[in-house]
Formats: C-alpha cells, structure tokens, sequence
C-alpha cells in the first residue's frame, strides 16, 4: 500500500512540474497564483536560440528558427522535427523552473572526485548559446544511490545539484528525437556523413567559458 501511494505521489508531483512549465500557473487556481521559476537555471532558457547537445560519442547541434521552432541545425527538413521542437521546449522550461531537492555545496562533497558522482565524464552534456556565444553549460550525472534523483553540475559552480528525474529524462528524450532526424533515413544523406552525427562538432562549444 506504501509503494502504490509513492508511486501516486511521484505521479502526481511529475504532473504538476508539467503544467507549471507549460502554464506557469499552479493548476486549480484559475490562473490566479503565478509559478515562481526555481529552477537550477533561471531566465537563460527562454533566451537561448541554439544548443548543443552531447551524449553517447554523438553531438547534435538544435537551432530555433524564426518562427521560435527548434529543428536540427544540420537537417532543419528532416522528418520528426514538431516532435523534437516540443520536447525541446519542455527541457528548456523543466530547466526554469524544476527546483532540485538537494543542493551539494563543495564543502560537503570535499575532495570526492567528480566521477563518484558520474559527471566526469559527464552522461551528456547541454550548453545553451544566445547569439552565437556559449552562455550555460550543464553535465548530467548518474543516479543516487535509491534512483530517485540525478547529480547534475552547472560548469562554473562550485555547487553540485540533486534534482528529479524527469529533468534530465526530458534531454534523453532531446538527444532521441536529434539522433532519428540525423538518421539516413530522416532526410537526403549529405556525402560523407551518412550514419555519423558524432562528425557534426564543426564548432564545439567552449564549455570552460560557460558561467551562470
């Protein structure tokens, strides 16, 4: 009975995270009670205008168009594109306003190796720019140990942050729909890249320069 009511509550706590990123207003208040962003990164989503996405040897690089959709840089046409916009909206949003239940100063964690916590190297890596330029880099860790949360690193803090599991679940699920529109079949191959979107870092984002 204990384990169906926790798993109700994780439900129900995923659900409200989702409306309040695409509402912004806590559901049942008639658009009365305004959500306050929490997040691990505040306002800079809402102003990027391309990332850069690295996970498992691949890199893919998303561009917003001037209609505000983002589409993959290298294959704006091909296949899959609406769904890969909508899931890049909601990880942008989850990254306003999706507050971590844990905040690791670099005093707790000490000399631990950044590796214990699977962010060296990191699972996959997000940098967002604005105009061209790197404004915010995020590594995603591992799992804690009762697999309910995620270690991830803002580079340039000292802190390490525990959030929910959906944050990061919403960028695999980013890195997901780029690897099918850079799949052969998604669009017209391009001579000599059929098969290879990890040979698509023709400008790899200079994450050491990346501050909050």
């Amino acid at each position: 009975m204990r384990a169906l009511l926790a798993i109700a509550g994780v439900l129900l706590g995923t659900a409200l995270i989702a409306a309040l990123a695409l509402s912004g207003h806590v559901p049942g208040e008639g658009g009365l009670v305004r959500f306050t962003p929490a997040g691990i990164i505040e306002k800079l989503p809402s102003r990027a205008n391309q990332i850069e996405l690295r996970a498992h040897g691949a890199i893919f690089r998303l561009t917003r168009t001037a209609s505000k959709h983002w589409v993959d840089a290298d294959r704006p046409d091909a296949s899959g594109q609406e769904v890969l916009n909508r899931r890049v909206a909601a990880a942008l949003r989850f990254l306003e306003v999706t507050a971590p239940s844990r905040v690791i100063d670099k005093a707790q964690y000490g000399t631990a190796a950044l590796a214990q916590f699977g962010l060296a190297p990191e699972r996959y890596r997000v940098t967002l720019f604005v105009d061209g330029k790197a404004a915010c880099t995020i590594d995603f860790g591992s799992l804690n140990p009762s697999k309910t949360s995620q270690y991830v690193r803002v580079v340039g803090r000292d802190k390490l942050y525990l959030t929910p599991l959906h944050l990061g679940r919403q960028w695999e699920a980013v890195e997901a729909s780029a690897a099918q529109a850079a799949a052969p079949s998604s669009a017209s191959p391009e001579p000599g890249r059929e098969g290879q979107p990890a040979s698509r870092a023709g400008q790899p984002a200079n994450a050491g320069s990346a501050q909050r």
